[in-house]
């Protein structure tokens, strides 16, 4: 797993569900431990934008397999 596999585990799930249409931008930003799991994940954050600026709308944590949660 690395982070570009990562953002694309996420995007593809959404571009195949036809869902979360106003996000531009899927977008690694770092590996980590999740306070859930206490095992490394992969944080990706999904953006568009706002009055000119692009901004973060959610955050997801991927873990090794590929599995995936909506933090917001």
């Amino acid at each position: 797993m690395t982070g570009e596999k990562a953002t694309e585990i996420v995007k593809n799930y959404y571009a195949k569900n036809g869902t979360e249409q106003d996000v531009e931008k899927y977008s690694f930003i770092k590996s980590k431990t999740s306070t859930v799991s206490n095992q490394k994940v992969y944080e990706v954050g999904a953006y568009k934008t706002e009055n000119g600026k692009l901004v973060q709308i959610h955050d997801f944590e991927v873990n090794l397999k590929g599995k995936f949660d909506l933090l917001y």
